[in-house]
């Protein structure tokens, strides 16, 4: 119904407004109600769907979940080194081409460069090795060179058979390291396998290694001063929800924020 008059500034019109009063439906639902004017109604939302958008999946969320247990009820390794973690057999001939040339500052494939380090990492583990002027003037600095003597000052690093060692070595002789080395663990196998690490990683000078499986999984995550993982064809590291405001997160010394990485640099290799 609509009724016609007169405003200031001539004739007009006004139309009744008549509204169905049923209630607002949920997807796939039907309500009834009736008009001003008289009369039942029907409203009908939408379709149903089961799709519902996320980012993250949550472990234990009864929605987001996706039937992975909650996390908080599993055991969770931290491998933590003041100096360096090494993967993988670094006597072996495929570190020593793959990795050693990335960590050795100087040369045209490294990946490393000067850098100040903490004062205790000067005095007990040797590496305040260089003058103040490759580090801007700051001490103590490290040469970023990790293929080389560890020393602490004039006295080499020593390995238990006393032979010297060098940055990225343990002290273990090279023979008592490789009996360590099982040949079965996929990390040493090429034939498809994929190496698996369930561990958080966090040191503070280089995360290096050589895998010689077809791909390299970390589940947890990395951080690191120096970067040189090497890997035949994929690398997978995944991020343990548990170090996001849960209650494991509480009692771990970690780093915590996830943020999208920025592209620095990129270049070309050769597969």
């Amino acid at each position: 119904m609509s009724t016609t008059g007169t405003d200031n500034c001539g004739s007009c019109t006004l139309t009744f407004n008549n509204v169905c009063d049923a209630p607002t439906p949920s997807c796939g639902q039907t309500t009834t109600g009736n008009w001003t004017c008289g009369g039942t109604c029907t409203r009908t939302g939408s379709e149903c769907t089961s799709w519902v958008p996320y980012g993250y999946a949550y472990p234990g969320d009864p929605t987001y979940g996706f039937g992975f247990p909650d996390p908080d009820t599993k055991d969770m390794l931290g491998l933590v080194a003041k100096g360096n973690i090494i993967i993988g057999d670094y006597t072996s001939t495929a570190f020593r081409n793959q990795v050693l040339p990335l960590l050795s500052s100087g040369t045209a494939s490294a990946v490393t460069q000067a850098y100040v380090v903490d004062q205790t990492d000067a005095d007990l583990l040797g590496y305040g090795n260089t003058d103040a002027s490759s580090c801007n003037g700051e001490t103590p600095c490290f040469d970023g060179n990790y293929d080389q003597v560890d020393k602490q000052g004039l006295v080499p690093g020593e390995k238990m058979d006393h032979s010297e060692r060098k940055f990225y070595e343990s002290t273990l002789s090279d023979s008592d390291f490789k009996k360590l080395i099982d040949a079965s663990d996929d990390l040493n196998n090429k034939n498809g396998s994929t190496a698996v690490i369930d561990a958080v990683l966090f040191t503070n000078h280089a995360l290096a290694g050589w895998g010689n499986s077809d791909s390299l999984r970390i589940d947890g995550s990395m951080v690191s001063r120096d970067d040189a993982i090497r890997f035949r064809r994929r690398l997978n590291i995944y991020h343990d929800i548990r170090l996001l405001g849960s209650e494991t997160a509480q009692q771990v010394v970690l780093p915590f924020t996830v943020k999208r990485p920025t592209l620095v640099t990129w270049r070309e290799v050769p597969r």
